[in-house]
Formats: C-alpha cells, sequence, structure tokens
C-alpha cells in the first residue's frame, strides 16, 4: 500500500480518499466523548465554536472530516514544493492520518484540531519567507495566521517565540521585518482586549480566559493499552528523528536543512506546550501534529527496501486502527 503513495497521481489522490475513511469510520460505529469534556481546554473562541455545533452531530463529523483532510494535503504540499525530501510522492498523507488516528479520539473536534487548520497555512507562509524576494506581506501572513490559531488554542502561543527564531534562521535579522511580525500576531489579541475593555470585563477575560490555562500540566490519567503503544511510537519516533538528524538531511541544500531544522525547533517547542497545559487531556497531543507528520513523512519516504516500507506501513496502520477502534476491539 505504502508503494501507491509514492506516485503523484490523481487516482492515488482518491485511494487517500478510501484510506481516510477507513480510519474516520470509527467515529460512526464507536462513541464519542462529549464535547464538555473540552470545556477545560476551551477559550472564548472555540467555546463558541462548540456551542455552535454540539446539538448537532452532522456538523461536528463534518467539521472533524474536512480539517483532518485539509490538513494533511496541506502538509503534503509543503513537503512537496518546499523539498524537504527528494522526490514529490502523496506518503505525507497517510503519514498524517496514522498520526492523527493513533490516539483514539484525538480527531474528535477539540480546540487544536481546529487550531492546526491556521496553523499549518501559517508554517507555509513562513517558509515562503526563506525567499529574500519574499516580500513583508509572507511575514505578516505567516505570524497572522499563528495568532489566530492561538486564541482559538492558547497552547499555541509557544510558537511565538519559535517564530521568531526561525525567521532569524531563514533570513537573519531585520527589525523591520520582525515588526511585521509582532503587528501581524498580535493583531487579534488587541481586537479581543478591544471587544472586552468596551465591555469592562479585559480583566477577567485576561485571568479566566487566557491565565488559567497556563501551570504545570496534570497527568493523572487512566491510559489504556493502545495508549501506552501509541506513547512509546511517539517517543520513539522522536528520539529516531534525533539520533538520525544527519541522515535526513543528506542530499538536500542548506534552505531545505533550515526548515528541518524548524520542524525539530516545532517539537520541541510543542512539548514545552504540552507540559506547561494546565488542563491536559488527550486531544493536547495535536499540538505534535505538524511536526511529528512531517518527520514520520520523511522517515518513511527514507526507507530504500520496498519490503521493510511496508512491513513499516503496515505496523503504523494497526497501530492506528487499534487506537480508533479500541471501543470495540477491547
Amino acid at each position: 500500500m505504502l508503494q501507491l503513495f509514492r506516485n503523484i497521481d490523481f487516482s492515488v489522490a482518491i485511494i487517500a480518499f478510501i484510506y481516510f475513511w477507513v480510519f474516520y469510520a470509527a467515529n460512526f460505529f464507536c462513541v464519542q466523548p462529549d464535547l464538555a469534556m473540552l470545556a477545560n481546554n476551551t477559550n472564548v473562541i472555540s467555546t463558541f465554536i462548540f456551542n455552535g455545533v454540539e446539538k448537532s452531530p452532522f456538523l461536528v463529523y463534518v467539521i472533524g472530516f474536512l480539517s483532518i483532510l485539509w490538513q494533511s494535503f496541506l502538509l503534503n504540499t509543503l513537503v512537496n514544493e518546499f523539498h524537504l525530501s527528494k522526490k514529490a510522492t502523496f506518503i505525507t498523507i497517510p503519514a498524517a492520518y496514522i498520526i492523527i488516528f493513533a490516539f483514539g479520539d484525538n480527531d474528535f473536534i477539540n480546540p487544536l484540531l481546529l487550531s492546526n487548520n491556521f496553523l499549518v497555512l501559517s508554517l507555509w507562509f513562513l517558509f515562503r519567507t526563506a525567499d529574500k524576494k519574499a516580500g513583508l506581506g509572507d511575514i505578516y501572513n505567516s505570524s497572522f495566521l499563528l495568532g489566530l490559531s492561538c486564541v482559538i488554542a492558547w497552547a499555541n502561543f509557544a510558537f511565538f517565540p519559535l517564530y521568531i527564531l526561525a525567521l532569524l534562521i531563514l533570513r537573519g535579522f531585520d527589525w523591520r521585518e520582525f515588526l511585521v511580525l509582532l503587528a501581524g500576531f498580535f493583531s487579534f489579541f488587541l481586537l479581543l482586549f478591544t471587544y472586552f475593555y468596551l465591555y469592562d470585563s479585559a480583566g477577567a477575560w485576561w485571568v479566566q480566559d487566557v491565565a488559567q490555562h497556563w501551570a504545570v500540566a496534570n497527568f493523572d490519567l487512566n491510559i489504556s493499552i493502545t495508549a501506552w503503544f501509541s506513547i512509546v511510537f511517539f517517543v520513539g519516533l522522536g528520539l529516531f528523528t534525533f539520533i538520525n538528524l544527519n541522515n535526513l538531511q543528506q542530499k538536500i541544500t542548506l534552505k531545505e536543512q533550515k526548515y528541518i531544522q524548524i520542524v525539530i525547533l516545532m517539537l520541541i517547542f510543542g512539548g514545552l506546550s504540552f507540559l506547561m497545559q494546565q488542563n491536559f487531556n488527550w486531544y493536547s497531543l495535536n499540538i505534535f501534529f505538524i511536526p511529528l507528520t512531517i518527520l514520520l513523512s520523511l522517515h518513511l519516504q527514507a526507507i530504500k527496501s520496498n519490503n521493510t516500507a511496508e512491513i513499516v506501513h503496515l505496523a503504523l496502520f494497526l497501530l492506528a486502527i487499534a487506537a480508533q477502534y479500541q471501543s470495540l476491539l477491547f
């Protein structure tokens, strides 16, 4: 199956849809958690969205479906367009599906899944800034979309210092570009603050909707067997990436090496955010979705033996299926 995704062809895109439905069908057969479970991780924006869809299961499914599909195809475009791999393929799409579905209900509508819709596009604009001919517009768009993702899920705020560091890596320091980055990022925060200030509730908004989300995470969770397998997989993928960093960056240009460095830093900054989410639950793991998807895609494409590639792909596929259907299987 993995060999099919090594080609860029319209028929492969159709197969990707079928592949996706194998995973997503669990949403229709397994009991889904109540949206009230997500109250601890929501803010004023995500609460507004949930209040609008919680009485309509159809909308919940459609939003989750479109979010995962959009993010997977956009990540595949990002990997191919910026030449993170030597050959353009569709492998990033199944890699995204495996990552998002490797935790049982992680594909269910939640703040981080929604915010990733804008974070993926923000990363695409950030990579475009490596071109010296790129204008200030790409820098503004990148930081603006990052700020938009943050007002949906505050956990993404950890990526703001990463974007400053990434801009230094890709272009070097320029005070005008730095000011544009700040202006784009804080646009939505300023709008929200102005709205609550006009209603004399800015202080309450900051304390109740922003500050309360940041503290040492509480990991007192009931972890299933499939969840343990998933945790081992994610930790192993991260360690394998650091051990094989040199091999991962061979035969690519300096610009592509910088892109991969930013993806790895995104994994590290996401880990810091993960540890500082006071109201932790399994949905918080979506903070790792983007960097892990890109890294898994690169590792799958680096496997030269077709037999080995198929065995690895089958093992990951079964892991994700077991996690998705654990309510039925166990």
